[in-house]
């Protein structure tokens, strides 16, 4: 078995979501044991019950699981396969998703989805600048972000910074 990696940990309908290197388990409370829910995926993020609908979303790479009080995740989402998600957190009525780019140098993004399965497209893309975007949080109708950019030959120290948006561009 696997050791739970402490990438997902969350409370849904009665039973306890984590990951480990290899799937997604889930444990009724009261339940000693543990169940593969999802064999062969692994977070990349902490999962999200939207407070819309109830929905759990559990970002998976480049892709957004969710499940609906079933025993079962479905895949509802899939960005460009070059992106990682690394958080994801409602946005309003929408599900804003942080992504890292796997080319090194190339712009964080935050998608803002309607949470719409059948577009092909999301809409609403921003670009968030250079560094690791780490997690995003909506925080009273802001997005806030916190990103890491690493040391360079002319910047010794890694740095930590926050950016937030409100419409417009992110600051």
């Amino acid at each position: 078995t696997n050791a739970f990696n402490g990438i997902l940990f969350i409370d849904y309908k009665g039973s306890l979501y984590m990951s480990s290197s290899s799937a997604i388990s889930s444990s009724a409370y009261g339940s000693t044991t543990y169940t593969a829910t999802v064999n062969s995926i692994v977070a990349t993020g902490q999962g999200l019950i939207h407070p819309n609908d109830d929905i759990l979303y559990i970002p998976v790479g480049n892709k957004i699981y969710s499940n609906n009080a079933t025993t079962s995740f479905s895949l509802v989402l899939t960005l460009p396969s070059n992106l990682t998600i690394t958080s994801i957190t409602d946005y309003g009525s929408k599900l804003a998703i942080a992504a890292n780019n796997t080319f090194n140098g190339m712009p964080s993004k935050i998608y803002i989805w309607d949470r719409n399965t059948t577009l092909a497209q999301i809409p609403d893309i921003l670009d968030w600048g250079t560094g690791t975007i780490k997690w995003i949080e909506s925080i009273e109708g802001y997005l806030v972000g916190c990103s890491q950019i690493s040391a360079t030959s002319s910047n010794f120290n890694d740095r930590m910074v926050f950016r937030y948006y409100a419409g417009g561009s992110p600051v």
